[in-house]
């Protein structure tokens, strides 16, 4: 018998649940971006742009954005490689990685107006980032939606797990996550 919150691990391993179309989708597109921004890290190195010049212009720390890029990779690739294999842990990585996603890119859309002088967004006013960042905090949230669908639970074995505990838990590592990157930033 399992208590309420507790995973039955028996639960995944004694059906032959298919694999809900949606993550198949999901596998494949964490695994080409988490692809997308490993290279990314390696591309300033290839070019020949002062990238640190305009990441210390922007106020932002190259280390710092070095290693948010690297976590977005990690992330990805991770939770893309965890589904892919009908892992419980590929689960949680992707629904950590729409909360990161939800909050940094909610955070964007609310500092978009303060990002860059006017003067500096060329053709693209600040609509064109509003829309941008709305548009993928409202996609990601449909996501992390999507992920906590009763099929998709039960086909990562998470068939009685706590919503509201797994939330909570992951939210409180993103504020530590959050809180450690604001130290970071004024050493």
């Amino acid at each position: 018998m399992v208590n309420q919150g507790e995973v039955d691990w028996s639960e995944r391993e004694n059906t032959a649940l298919p694999e809900p179309l949606g993550i198949t989708i999901l596998i494949w597109l964490h695994l080409i971006k988490g692809m997308v921004f490993a290279v990314a890290l390696i591309m300033p190195w290839f070019k020949e742009t002062d990238v640190t010049g305009n990441v210390e212009k922007a106020g932002l720390s190259p280390t710092l954005v070095v290693l948010g890029v690297l976590l977005v990779s990690i992330l990805c690739l991770g939770s893309g490689l965890g589904m892919m294999l009908h892992k419980t842990w590929g689960w949680y990585l992707a629904v950590y990685y729409y909360i990161h996603s939800i909050f940094r890119n909610g955070y964007t859309f609310y500092i978009v107006s303060q990002l860059a002088d006017p003067t500096e967004l060329g053709d693209r006013g600040p609509e064109y980032y509003y829309i941008k960042y709305g548009a993928i905090v409202v996609v990601h949230f449909l996501i992390f939606l999507y992920l906590f669908k009763s099929n998709v639970l039960h086909f990562f074995g998470l068939g009685t797990v706590s919503k509201a505990k797994v939330l909570g838990g992951l939210v409180l590592i993103y504020l530590g996550q959050l809180a450690a990157t604001s130290m970071l930033s004024h050493l």
